[in-house]
């Protein structure tokens, strides 16, 4: 099963953190090109096992 996480945040270090913790389930992680403003925004595509509960 496929998961999509729409992700805001305001330094890039906030978004690394998130990637670790998510851990090997990230498929990809698209950022759009033109990001004004305070927060920025992240899309990440998640696979969730089978087995694994959310």
């Amino acid at each position: 099963m496929s998961v999509k996480i729409k992700v805001s945040y305001e330094q890039s270090e906030e978004l690394q953190q998130i990637l670790c913790k998510l851990g090997q389930g990230v498929k990809s992680v698209r950022s759009p090109r033109q990001q004004a403003g305070q927060y920025k925004k992240a899309y990440i595509d998640f696979e969730v096992a089978s087995t694994q509960k959310l």
